[in-house]
């Protein structure tokens, strides 16, 4: 694969049902360094990214050595801020994966990523696109893995 995949992970504080939630603690690490670190380990992503508007997260990830994008705290949509952060990426294209799935595996994003359709990555799609989304002069795929946990990503493709 030729393409220039990478990850952008959107996080903010202000979850209405769960406030604070990317740097709530599991195992005594924060939610959001869980997911970075499983994207990480996807061989297929050149890089990760966490977008986020709120100082706590980028002071978090940014102690962590990982790469941070901040953007305006007026996103009402997770799709919204990723939308925003991937034009200041060089991508083929971005990978959403969402800030409060600590049980993802560099596994099931590589599936996924593989069920991207045709001109955009390979041509199997095997049903798993979901629905298509338009994000500025971006194309949105949403796949859904059909493993025992839901996985739900998001890509981004600057090809239109």
């Amino acid at each position: 694969m030729g393409d220039r995949l990478v990850a952008i992970i959107p996080a903010r504080m202000g979850s209405s049902r769960f406030p604070g939630k990317p740097l709530a603690q599991l195992l005594g690490r924060p939610m959001i360094e869980h997911v970075l670190r499983r994207a990480e380990m996807c061989t297929q992503l050149k890089a990760v990214y966490v977008a986020t508007c709120d100082e706590e997260i980028r002071r978090v990830v940014e102690g962590l050595g990982c790469r941070m994008i901040m953007t305006s705290p007026t996103h009402e949509r997770a799709s919204d801020r990723v939308a925003e952060a991937a034009d200041q990426v060089e991508a083929d294209v971005v990978v959403m994966i969402q800030g409060d799935e600590p049980m993802i595996t560099s596994a099931m994003i590589a599936v996924s990523i593989a069920r991207l359709p045709g001109r955009y990555m390979r041509k199997k799609v095997a049903g798993w696109i979901t629905c298509l989304l338009m994000a500025g002069s971006r194309i949105a795929f949403r796949c859904q893995g059909t493993c025992r946990r839901s996985l739900t990503l998001e890509s981004f493709s600057a090809k239109t």
